[in-house]
């Protein structure tokens, strides 16, 4: 089973940040990792379990993974996965130079461009649903790390929603973040790798307008999808 052992800012396993597309998809490839699909700068594989950005100049800045039971990802020897939400904030906050207030949602650690997003226990999938855990786990490069303290600190400010009703039990599969019925009526955006979850409600017409959400800035627009 393909093991992608984490190493901020530089690599997860054999996908480096900085590489090019072309030599991406062909090392995914040799992986055996299908494209699930891809999205403007974004290649997704597994059923979306894994994420590949490449921004708008198809260099590889940012890398995401949810769980999957077809490959394992390893942080300083353990698995983001199979860990407690606070044990795995601790132990990557112990190699940060400066404290970071404790955060079950949206977690960032700057020195090493890591980004966790929403802890649950419906996504303990190692230990039959008891503990916190947090559904994805993401690193990235200096050009993602800018983009996300801009983000947080400046830039454009408002709000995206998904416009069809449609499209929303294609939001999430398999890929850590839980089924969404048609009917939920909740959207999830993500801002440079961290998940935001908007709760809306929907029209006669089948479109679904936002009614609450976190505020926040943003300037690139992505979906996890």
């Amino acid at each position: 089973m393909p093991v992608f052992d984490i190493q901020p800012r530089l690599r997860a396993g054999k996908l480096t940040l900085g590489a090019d597309r072309t030599a991406t998809r062909a090392l995914m490839e040799s992986l055996g990792f299908a494209t699930s699909h891809s999205r403007d700068g974004m290649d997704y594989y597994d059923d979306n379990s894994i994420q590949l950005d490449f921004f708008d100049d198809d260099v590889l800045h940012f890398i995401g993974f949810a769980y999957s039971p077809n490959f394992d990802v390893s942080y300083c020897d353990n698995d983001p996965f199979d860990r407690d939400a606070t044990a795995l904030f601790q132990l990557i906050l112990a190699n940060e130079p400066s404290e970071i207030p404790f955060n079950d949602y949206d977690p960032f650690f700057p020195s090493q461009i890591i980004a966790l997003w929403d802890a649950q226990e419906q996504y303990d999938y190692n230990g039959d649903h008891k503990r916190p855990v947090f559904a994805t786990f993401s690193m990235g490069d200096q050009r993602y790390r800018d983009e996300m303290l801009a983000n947080s600190s400046g830039g454009e400010h408002g709000v995206y929603a998904e416009a069809l009703r449609a499209h929303l039990p294609t939001l999430a599969t398999r890929a850590g973040l839980g089924a969404i019925s048609d009917s939920s009526c909740i959207v999830r955006f993500v801002q440079g790798g961290v998940v935001k979850t908007f709760r809306c409600a929907a029209t006669t017409n089948g479109e679904i307008q936002l009614c609450h959400c976190l505020d926040f800035r943003f300037g690139n627009r992505r979906w996890w999808r």
